[in-house]
């Protein structure tokens, strides 16, 4: 857009310019203008004019979107395992965009889509490290799945965002209690070695991809447990949302 600027302003003043030069050559003050000088004015006030014109109307080309592939195996996820069209959501329990986002647009997702049939959402952990109690957070969902099973972990997932405000290790053991998840198991569960190393992984793809923030999303197709679709960062609109999962609908009817 700067770029675009410096243009306009060096085409406008070169035909300023002209017509000064024009207007102060000897013997122009006392003439009058011929018709054929003053058609040449106004041919030049109307090149001002489309340049100014121009200027104001020409859009920012749109961003290319980034295509980019992530791997979903043993993630929490929702919906048919054969939906056309997977979206996976990179989040954090402590990131305050992530609670916005699951309170004002992923239940009308979830039911316009994944209800459906049509959308297969994937949830994987990227606990960003100033949050205290993110990772905490993460491990402790992450064992409420393979403990509770997949509605443990969506309770488990909506009592995190709800009590964000207020999240410590005391409670977030409440939290997954109130799921059905004894203390004990998931202490051991949380402390087992396996556990870290999946959202680690988790950590090192997004990394890999240039995900460096939460919540980014992945909505494509699927090969496997591999899915291969356009990056969206951030908690956007849900028209936004609804676009992107609407052409990645589209892409795949072929392969239906």
């Amino acid at each position: 857009m700067v770029h675009r600027l410096h243009k306009l302003g060096r085409a406008t003043a070169l035909a300023f310019g002209a017509l000064l030069v024009a207007l102060s050559a000897p013997g122009m003050a006392a003439d009058p203008l011929t018709k054929e000088q003053g058609e040449e004015i106004l041919r030049e006030l109307r090149e001002i004019k489309a340049l100014l014109k121009d200027g104001k109307a020409a859009p920012k080309p749109p961003a290319e979107p980034r295509i980019v592939s992530i791997g979903f195996r043993d993630a929490p996820s929702l919906g048919a395992a054969d939906a056309p069209v997977v979206m996976v959501e990179f989040v954090d329990y402590q990131c305050g965009y992530c609670r916005r986002y699951h309170v004002s647009t992923f239940d009308s997702l979830r039911k316009r889509y994944v209800e459906s049939g049509k959308v297969r959402y994937v949830v994987k952990d990227l606990p960003l490290p100033f949050h205290g109690q993110a990772r905490g957070a993460a491990l402790a969902a992450r064992c409420v799945a393979e403990l509770g099973g997949r509605e443990a972990y969506w309770r488990m997932a909506d009592a995190l965002f709800l009590n964000q405000a207020k999240l410590s290790a005391e409670l977030i053991e409440r939290l997954a209690g109130e799921q059905g998840i004894d203390p004990a198991r998931l202490g051991a569960c949380a402390a087992d070695k396996k556990t870290a190393e999946r959202i680690d992984a988790d950590v090192q793809e997004a990394s890999r991809v240039g995900i460096t923030g939460t919540p980014s999303f992945v909505i494509g197709t699927a090969k496997g447990d591999i899915v291969t679709g356009t990056l969206v960062v951030g908690a956007q609109a849900e028209a936004n949302f609804s676009a992107r999962i609407e052409d990645a609908l589209k892409k795949a009817e072929p392969a239906r």
